[in-house]
């Protein structure tokens, strides 16, 4: 299930701990955005795997510090217009 859809079903947005093990880094971003104490992050990789740990207030990175993005990415308009084939409409 979804982070959000947990959320919801759970009824409330404090978390003292959490272990994350997400396909995604938007996914291990909502997370974050909860704000809970403590995160408990694992990976894999081909040939790889990692663990990270975050706390809420302890001068170390956070988990989206891990995952921030690189580079430009294109804005949801931009994208939307692209897939009807109207780029021309975000212009």
């Amino acid at each position: 299930m979804k982070w959000a859809e947990y959320v919801a079903r759970r009824g409330d947005w404090v978390f003292d701990r959490v272990g994350v093990a997400l396909d995604t880094a938007a996914d291990r971003l909502a997370v974050q955005g909860a704000l809970p104490r403590w995160i408990a992050n694992a990976w894999t990789q081909e040939q790889d795997l990692g663990i990270s740990r975050h706390g809420f207030d302890d001068g170390q990175a956070c988990l989206c510090c891990m995952y921030m993005p690189t580079g430009k990415s294109k804005d949801e308009h931009q994208l939307v217009a692209e897939e009807l084939g109207m780029p021309e409409a975000h212009e």
